[in-house]
C-alpha cells in the first residue's frame, strides 16, 4: 500500500512537472535570485526535464501491471502460468 501512494505521488509530480512546469518555474527563480542576469543552462533543463519523464514511465508502467494484476485477479486468470499454458 505504501508503495502505490509514493509512485502515484510520484505519478502526479512528474506530470506537473511535464505539462505545466511547476518546479522548473521553482528552481528558476531560486537561480535568478542567487545570480542576477542568469539563466539554468539549456543541459541542466533538459536533463532535468528527461528525469521527470522517466519517472512518469515508471510509475505508469508499475500502475499498467498493477491494473492487470487486478484485472486477471477479477477474471480468474493465473499469471504464474505461461501464455500457451492459459489458452489449452
Amino acid at each position: 500500500m505504501k508503495t502505490n501512494i509514493v509512485m502515484f505521488i510520484i505519478l502526479l509530480a512528474s506530470s506537473l512537472e511535464i505539462f505545466l512546469r511547476v518546479f522548473s518555474k521553482v528552481i528558476t527563480k531560486i537561480f535568478t535570485l542567487l545570480k542576477k542576469d542568469s539563466k539554468i543552462p539549456v543541459k541542466i533543463d533538459i536533463v532535468f526535464k528527461l528525469i521527470w519523464v522517466a519517472l512518469l514511465l515508471v510509475s505508469a508502467v508499475y500502475f499498467m501491471f498493477k491494473g492487470v494484476d487486478a484485472l486477471a485477479k477479477l477474471f480468474g486468470i493465473p499469471l504464474d502460468k505461461s501464455i500457451i499454458d492459459i489458452f489449452k
